[in-house]
């Protein structure tokens, strides 16, 4: 898989523009620090290669946007927030858990067994 590497010249360009970039809405990135802005720029650059950061390493964009995302997930926390609960709206599966990921990381299993990727 062809990455951009975080010192890789065209990263260190779009990272250096990111921190000043003049947005649509008449105001900065300004505030945006150079390791953030590196690893925005490193992101978007591979993102263009089809490939994302997931779980500790590069893979492929088809394989991380073939798991549930935020907008297809309803989210919510049960027992005064001692247990959150999720639901992949287009499969219909749930998943339990004590915190946030721990639920996140059971419905993305599931969905993914469920699809057969």
């Amino acid at each position: 898989m062809d990455v951009y590497e975080i010192d890789d010249p065209t990263v260190q360009d779009l990272a250096r523009f990111l921190q000043s970039a003049p947005l649509a809405n008449g105001t900065t990135t300004s505030g945006l620090g150079g390791e953030l802005a590196s690893l925005l720029a490193q992101s978007i650059c591979n993102w263009t290669r089809g490939v994302v950061w997931q779980d500790g390493g590069w893979v492929s964009r088809s394989v991380f946007e073939s798991l549930p995302d935020v907008g297809e997930v309803e989210i919510e926390t049960l027992a005064d927030g001692a247990v959150v609960k999720m639901r992949h709206r287009a499969t219909g599966i749930t998943a339990l858990g004590e915190s946030h990921d721990e639920a996140w990381q059971d419905l993305r299993r599931r969905v993914v067994t469920e699809r057969g990727d």
